[in-house]
Order: structure tokens, then sequence, then C-alpha cells
């Protein structure tokens, strides 16, 4: 069994931090979580058709 050797490092460049920044989170009305939802379930809905159409054919 034939062990390769390791080769030599190369200098490695130094890694900076990185930190995300997301936008404050909005406080949604009871109007506005619900459209979300229904908005959600329709897409889904809608792929899922479209996935069983495809995989009929």
């Amino acid at each position: 069994m034939a062990v390769k050797k390791a080769e030599p490092e190369e200098e490695k460049e130094e890694v900076k931090e990185y930190t995300v920044q997301r936008p404050p989170r909005l406080k949604l009305t009871a109007e506005e979580s619900l459209k979300r939802t229904q908005e959600f379930v329709a897409l889904r809905k809608e792929k899922f058709i479209a996935s069983i159409r495809k995989s009929k054919s």
C-alpha cells in the first residue's frame, strides 16, 4: 500500500470574520401573515402538481 507524502504547506491566506447583517424584523399584522401563508400554500400546491405531471410522462 503506497502512502502519499504530504506536500509542503503553501502560505495560507488569513480568513476574515464575516457577519451577516440582516434587516430588522418587521411586525406583521394578522392579515398580512394570513396572506403570506395562503400565497405560500398556493405556490407549494402548484409545484407539487407540476412534479406529479412531470413524473407521469
